[in-house]
């Protein structure tokens, strides 16, 4: 009987086509790899002929660290690699992260929204990317700094414990309304008073949240909302 299909190739023939597979596929990794190391290399030299823009126009900045993502490129790698403007300016923006959020954590509880950050530093022309690589910089030195999402607002955790699920759910409202109540947390999500009475509790006693007596009524409120002037 005729054979068919692999089985139309003995164990010699069927070793070579496997070895040109894999030979063809280390040069084409061999290819991507002297690529990669090509356009890091000219990431680095543009890096050292504008150093100085780069670390002054937010615009260009964005759009460097945009073509390095892009083609999985970490731009710590690429600072890291030269003493330039650019490693002044992010580890100047690192000191500032860390002073404003240990000076602001008597009064958020170590949950500071980055967009309010961004807003008190106005004058050094920075961005959201700008404050996520510095946090990455400062991982290593501190790994209770860490961005993190809540609904659709970013903020800067300045604390080593975990939120629950329950505690996100309450700070994602007050991020969209500014307060909670035991009222609003039993009419849309269902909880009981015992519950949200807890959680409210421990969310004030941790400074997520501050309390305010409203006639009779007490409001849970996020403390940059009573902050913003």
């Amino acid at each position: 009987m005729k054979k068919v299909g692999l089985a139309a190739f003995d164990d010699n023939k069927l070793r070579q086509y496997s070895e040109l597979g894999q030979s063809l596929l280390q040069k084409k990794t061999n290819e991507l790899t002297t690529q990669l190391q090509l356009f890091k290399s000219i990431l680095l030299n543009f890096l050292k002929e504008h150093n100085e823009e780069l670390s002054k126009d937010i615009t260009l900045r964005n759009e460097f660290i945009k073509i390095c993502q892009s083609v999985g490129i970490d731009p710590l790698q690429i600072y890291d690699k030269h003493d330039s403007k650019m490693n002044e300016f992010y580890f100047e923006l690192c000191v500032r992260i860390i002073e404003f959020s240990n000076s602001m954590k008597d009064m958020n509880g170590g949950l500071l929204p980055v967009n309010e950050f961004l807003s008190s530093f106005k004058d050094l022309n920075i961005t959201f990317k700008d404050v996520e690589i510095s946090i990455g910089l400062l991982s290593a030195l501190n790994d209770e700094l860490k961005i993190i999402k809540i609904g659709s607002k970013h903020y800067i955790k300045n604390f080593n414990i975990e939120l629950t699920n329950d505690q996100n759910m309450i700070l994602e409202t007050v991020g969209n309304i500014g307060f909670i109540s035991v009222a609003i947390l039993r009419d849309n999500f269902g909880w009981k008073s015992y519950r949200s009475q807890s959680i409210l509790n421990e969310m004030i006693s941790s400074g997520y949240l501050w309390l305010d007596d409203n006639n009779g009524e007490l409001l849970y409120w996020d403390p940059a909302w009573l902050t913003k002037s």
